[in-house]
């Protein structure tokens, strides 16, 4: 038995968040992915309107050039079996028919509410709803294709399969509270997460503000302090563009990218003051030593800036090369494996820096014997700021 089913759906009222467009000589393509949430049993027998409350939905509308045969692909099958059997290769005939739901967009069905050309007859427009009842949590990846389920060898290779030309609009929503229906199940409690870390980090931010204060005061607001400073500064601003982010997401489905792009390079900027600020202090600067030797500086300049460039190099594959069907998170990418290499290469380093100078200066055992734990838990527990 299936643990997702999608039966019709009565007409809803609800946005088309995600748009797309394919232009590919290719006649299979990847669209996107979904995580709903399990259905309970006691919502089984509801009324349709309640359903609408209880089940997970997917809206979608597909234009492409009339005559031509596309259709929209469904697979639930789970993340392991999609990324070996369906996306990791096979013709298009046998994806096709490795689909759990084929939805053919020529002409009304029960997932197809309407099919209707332009006025100039050049394009047509397909437009359908279906709700999910799942008894677990299932993975949904759509698919587009424009092919045939069988090929006969006599068939010519034109005769089976033709390029994909469409323009989508998808959106998915689960059957969870108002607030957290937008978002897949392996999102839900985001929205919870950044307003606690906005909160945690705006008092941490109030905080370094007093003790700035203070020690411009007695003049002793030192070099090390102020990259403290300024990384929670900074990760606080960066918290707060996530939040305006994900409380946007949780109203309308779409959230404003930039702000979210905003928010991961300000949390890689506070990521990288911190990490130099606990090496340089593992390696005594302030703390027993007025400067550090110059191959010390430029150590510690090059680890910085190769951090940096590793972080920009993630971003941009996010960006424009992550594969959402492949990868569950874009730390699963070699920019992201660059990261963690990166992040155990400082622990490394900070602990042999943090030894070396426990042991050469003793008078600061006792510092060094609380804060080389504290700070090494610190640079483990966050290996990839993904």
């Amino acid at each position: 038995m299936r643990a997702a089913r999608l039966p019709l759906l009565p007409a809803l009222a609800a946005g088309l968040k995600l748009r797309g467009e394919l232009d590919t000589l290719a006649p299979w393509a990847f669209v996107d992915r979904f995580c709903f949430v399990p259905t309970p049993q006691a919502d089984v027998d509801l009324a349709a309107d309640a359903k609408k409350k209880k089940y997970g939905f997917v809206e979608f509308e597909v234009t492409y050039p009339t005559g031509a045969a596309p259709a929209l692909l469904f697979y639930y099958d789970g993340f392991d079996k999609w990324v070996d059997g369906v996306d990791g290769g096979g013709s298009c005939s046998e994806r096709l028919r490795a689909a759990d739901n084929v939805v053919s967009l020529q002409a009304p069905t029960s997932f197809v509410t309407s099919v209707a050309p332009d006025s100039l007859g050049r394009t047509t427009t397909a437009k359908g709803r279906a709700y999910v009842r799942n008894e677990a949590y299932t993975w949904f990846f759509v698919a587009l294709a424009n092919c045939a389920a069988q090929c006969p060898e006599a068939a010519g290779y034109r005769d089976c399969q033709g390029p994909l030309v469409a323009s989508y609009k998808l959106h998915f929503t689960n059957g969870a509270a108002e607030e957290r229906r937008e978002f897949s199940a392996d999102e839900l409690g985001t929205l919870e997460v950044a307003w606690c870390a906005l909160a945690a980090y705006a008092a941490l931010g109030a905080w370094a503000l007093r003790v700035r204060a203070a020690l411009r005061r007695r003049r002793k607001f030192h070099h090390t302090v102020a990259m403290l400073c300024w990384s929670a500064w900074v990760q606080a601003a960066g918290c707060a563009f996530a939040l305006c982010h994900v409380a946007t997401f949780a109203r309308d489905g779409a959230g404003v990218p930039w702000c979210l792009a905003a928010a991961r390079f300000l949390g890689h900027a506070a990521d990288i003051l911190l990490v130099s600020l606990l090496v340089l202090l593992a390696k005594g600067w302030t703390l027993v030593r007025r400067k550090l030797s110059a191959n010390g500086r430029v150590r510690v300049t090059v680890y910085a800036t190769v951090f940096l460039w590793a972080t920009v190099a993630l971003e941009l594959w996010r960006l424009h090369a992550w594969d959402r069907s492949r990868y569950a998170d874009a730390g699963e990418s070699p920019p992201g494996y660059a990261l963690v290499a990166l992040r155990a290469y400082a622990a490394a380093w900070f602990l042999y820096a943090a030894h070396t100078t426990r042991r050469n200066y003793p008078r600061k055992a006792r510092f060094y014997g609380k804060f080389n734990p504290a700070a090494a838990l610190w640079l483990l527990s966050r290996p990839a700021p993904a």
